[in-house]
């Protein structure tokens, strides 16, 4: 058992699908959009769902088209959803009785302010945030240490809300973050296989071994 609610992104074969549930993590996300969909096929995604027991199954969508990301959604009948950047307030009112994680993408020198105004924007219609500080290359250090962001602030924002930190966890950095921060939860990437049916997961093991209860 982890120490923390997990979320594994990014899933795209049942390698990392049966990895991350052997580490009994809470939840796989699968990237729906029509990038991620160029990678992995709707069915095929149904297909590994079969093959999995214990995680929530989690569809990441962009909402670009609502009637095509609804369609998604019935089609693999989900009932957890992570939705993009900027996704419109009203779209998430129309999703039913799903549980909701939104997505806001951290920007270099951006503030706790801004990210608070963000969050308080989509509260009423979500479960979860998820603070995305690696697509902006935005490191643990930076997140300490930059005055703009207000590392007490956002310790803050993580003890008044569920939130779940993406981040580029290391062996040095991951406890760290869990003791400082004490997010609700921290995401994990899956990834390319080495060949059908094969992936080294060493440092994957090297990090939940630090976090398992």
């Amino acid at each position: 058992m982890l120490k923390t609610s997990v979320m594994a992104r990014g899933i795209r074969h049942l390698t990392d699908a049966r990895y991350f549930s052997a580490w009994q993590v809470d939840w796989l996300g699968f990237d729906l959009t029509s990038d991620g969909l160029d990678l992995l096929s709707l069915e095929e995604v149904k297909q590994i769902r079969e093959w999995i027991e214990g995680p929530e199954i989690i569809g990441e969508l962009d909402f670009i088209d609502l009637d095509k990301s609804i369609q998604t959604m019935d089609y693999l009948d989900l009932e957890n959803i992570l939705s993009a950047m900027h996704t419109p307030r009203e779209y998430l009112t129309n999703l039913g009785k799903r549980t909701l994680f939104q997505e806001i993408v951290v920007k270099k020198n951006q503030s706790a302010d801004e990210i608070e105004k963000q969050m308080e924007f989509y509260h009423k219609e979500v479960d979860y945030f998820l603070l995305d500080f690696q697509k902006n290359d935005i490191g643990w250090r930076e997140v300490k240490e930059n005055n703009r962001l207000d590392f007490n602030h956002i310790k803050q924002l993580c003890k008044n809300n569920r939130v779940f930190i993406d981040l580029n966890f290391s062996t040095g950095n991951i406890q760290s973050v869990l003791d400082e921060l004490k997010p609700y939860g921290i995401t994990l990437k899956g990834g390319l296989e080495e060949k059908t049916g094969y992936k080294s997961f060493e440092e994957l093991d090297e990090l939940l071994a630090l976090i398992e209860d």
